[in-house]
């Protein structure tokens, strides 16, 4: 009896174990499967720093363009003069990374929805007429409505913000048009 209980025990052993060949289809699996998961975890991570980094890059555009038009409208001037070439820039730190910002203010003649794509946001106040002119609806109580003939008063003010992901630089630009009535 004691030779057959041997041989039942030494077959289930058998049949519970791997064989050399499972083994190895198993270990080439995973040599192949892991260095691709690590790689998409490294991907997904660096896109997750990158929109992490642009969404605040994104507030300190908005942030300085908002300061340089507001700085605007009290001193109907944004430095640097346009055409001047001149940019103002500077630094933000947060945390580890570096910011760098830099405002420009520049002429700008494109002066027809055609050509820009833009729309009024209520059309009765601003109108662009074929020949260039725009209308801004009308002026202070009992006055002409404003027009504006020259393309040389609307002013791009743009803002870059630059910041590291990983090994590249990356840039965020938000732009506002402004119309300089004083001219």
């Amino acid at each position: 009896m004691k030779s057959g209980s041997n041989t039942t025990s030494a077959v289930s052993r058998r049949q519970a174990a791997f064989t050399l060949v499972e083994v190895l289809a198993a270990l080439t699996f995973m040599a192949i499967v892991v260095p691709v998961a690590i790689q998409g975890v490294r991907v997904a991570n660096r896109a997750g720093v990158a929109a992490q980094r642009k969404a605040y890059a994104a507030r300190i555009a908005e942030r300085i363009l908002n300061e340089a038009v507001v700085a605007n409208q009290n001193t109907q001037t944004v430095q640097p003069e346009v055409g001047s070439g001149a940019a103002q820039s500077g630094v933000e730190q947060a945390g580890p990374v570096t910011y760098r910002w830099s405002l420009r203010n520049e002429p700008w003649n494109q002066t027809t929805p055609s050509q820009t794509g833009l729309t009024p946001t209520t059309p009765s106040q601003t109108q662009f007429n074929q020949s260039g002119t725009v209308s801004l609806g009308n002026g202070p109580a009992g006055t002409s409505p404003v027009t504006i003939s020259d393309a040389n008063v609307f002013r791009q003010l743009s803002v870059d913000v630059s910041f590291p992901v990983q090994n590249a630089i990356l840039t965020v630009r938000v732009t506002t048009l402004l119309v300089d009535l004083s001219q």
